[in-house]
């Protein structure tokens, strides 16, 4: 009876995972996809240092937080120059290369990868500022982490928006608890840096399009790669809704994380808090930031007086 269960089990997954294919391809083939205008590379490319960078990485980054400070400062001189390249691509105008062809997937999955654990070394050297007593510093550097993410996903797909999904969650924990401690002009330079970062990202929409042309443009292995990317996502179950879910939640921390910074600097430099969010622009934000989900001004409880 055993054996008949497990053949009965594999049959079911096997048909479940057909009709996740279905259902994945199903979406994207309904989806209406514009016409394909490719959009010219910049030259220099700061995408083409970051995945040098990437490549260049030496050690294990992954297990950072359980690192002592000699062994990271160790592993942080030893990627020196990866850290180097990857601070020259960002100076530089980015675009993911992307083409819309069968074996795309193949050269740019190890791409993805290498720009991920580029990314823990960020990490790694903001921890290592931190252990330093270094917050400014440590700030910075992850500031850079997240324009990173932004500038190596700028062009691409679904997958290079969920890595960089990823790699901004990685050091976006940090730097929140990080601003309790500093001084009201890394305050200042970090709300204007994010400011910025957000005001360069690309639409959610017109990521799902280029997705939805890439998948009709390549060959089967792009189809494999959109399900990996939606994590066999059926439209039953919502595909961008979740997706935009995650994109929303990471911009509210982000834009929380303004507030806070700037709400910080106004009491160092005020000695009070303020009283209202209206009191903080537009001399420490540019404007109220939005709530992605209500499209209304960010509801926020400031400290009582």
């Amino acid at each position: 009876m055993r054996p008949a269960k497990q053949i009965i089990l594999r049959v079911a997954f096997i048909g479940l995972g057909i009709g996740c294919l279905v259902g994945l391809f199903g979406w994207l083939a309904l989806r209406p996809v514009p016409p394909v205008s490719p959009v010219p590379l910049p030259t220099p490319n700061g995408y083409d240092d970051f995945v040098k960078a990437g490549q260049m990485v030496s050690g294990n980054a992954y297990d950072y937080r359980s690192t002592n400070e000699d062994q990271l400062r160790k592993f942080v001189a030893e990627n020196a120059e990866a850290l180097k390249l990857m601070r020259t691509g960002l100076s530089k105008e980015c675009r993911v290369p992307m083409e819309f062809s069968t074996n795309y997937f193949q050269k740019h999955l190890p791409e993805l990868s290498a720009l991920k654990g580029l990314c823990y070394v960020l990490a790694a050297e903001g921890r290592l500022a931190e252990l330093e007593n270094r917050p400014g510093d440590a700030a910075q550097i992850y500031l850079d982490a997240i324009r990173f993410s932004h500038e190596s996903m700028r062009g691409g797909v679904v997958i290079d928006k969920l890595v960089g999904i990823a790699m901004e969650s990685l050091v976006l924990t940090p730097l929140e608890k990080l601003s309790r401690n500093l001084e009201a002009k890394d305050c200042r330079k970090t709300v204007q840096l994010i400011e910025t970062v957000e005001a360069k990202s690309e639409g959610l929409e017109e990521i799902f399009q280029k997705t939805a042309t890439w998948v009709r443009e390549g060959g089967f292995m792009q189809r494999l790669a959109s399900m990996w990317a939606y994590n066999s996502f059926n439209p039953e179950r919502g595909n961008e809704r979740k997706m935009k879910q995650k994109v929303n939640g990471l911009e509210k921390r982000r834009r929380m994380l303004m507030v806070d910074l700037a709400a910080r600097a106004f009491e160092l430099e005020s000695g009070k808090p303020p009283k209202s969010l209206t009191e903080l622009t537009p001399a420490y934000l540019k404007a109220i930031p939005v709530d992605p989900d209500t499209g209304t001004n960010l509801v926020y409880v400031l400290p009582a007086r």
